[in-house]
């Protein structure tokens, strides 16, 4: 019931928001907006099933670290 409500929220979702994308014709957004959708689906799915999954802070540290070039001062 958790999976089928989960996954009818974000059916929902994605009926009022990406026919809108889709009829003006915005390329660019609508492939950043199904990649940011998708990952947000398979975290909801994760913690559906109460998977374990990593800090989203510790999955996305490498990227700011190494390519952005940012890093924080330690306290």
């Amino acid at each position: 019931m958790k999976y089928f409500l989960c996954l009818a929220g974000f059916a929902v979702v994605a009926a009022l928001d990406f026919p809108t994308l889709i009829k003006s014709k915005k390329r660019r957004e609508l492939a950043i907006y199904s990649a940011i959708f998708i990952m947000v689906l398979a975290f909801a799915v994760l913690v559906v099933a109460d998977g374990t999954m990593k800090s989203t802070i510790q999955v996305i540290k490498p990227f700011y670290r190494d390519i952005l070039h940012l890093s924080f001062k330690k306290a």
